[in-house]
């Protein structure tokens, strides 16, 4: 438990720096396609399969294609804000969710 304190007290202080665009391993159209994933498989597997059974496939497709895009424009809020700036996105959910 001691560690964990010693080091929010060490970023506190000294804080993190955020990485140039240079030296970044992962983009924002890294962060949009895997959580484009995260978010097409979800829906698939909840709303998705009983959608299925109540409309016909064009209706679901359609249904699909704009529910996906609707949760996607929400889920990449973070990551537009800690991409542009630089800061890893642990860290900076780190701060929104706390420790």
């Amino acid at each position: 438990m001691n560690n964990v304190n010693d080091q929010t007290e060490r970023e506190a202080f000294f804080g993190t720096l955020p990485i140039m665009r240079k030296d970044r391993i992962y983009g924002f159209l890294d962060a949009l396609l895997v959580l484009s994933g995260y978010c097409i498989a979800t829906w698939s597997y909840t709303q998705g399969s009983y959608l299925a059974t109540l409309v016909g496939f064009r209706q679901l497709l359609i249904g699909a294609f704009f529910g996906a895009l609707l949760m996607l424009i929400i889920y990449q809020l973070p990551v537009i804000l800690s991409v542009r700036y630089g800061i890893d996105i642990w860290i900076w959910l780190r701060t929104v969710f706390g420790g």
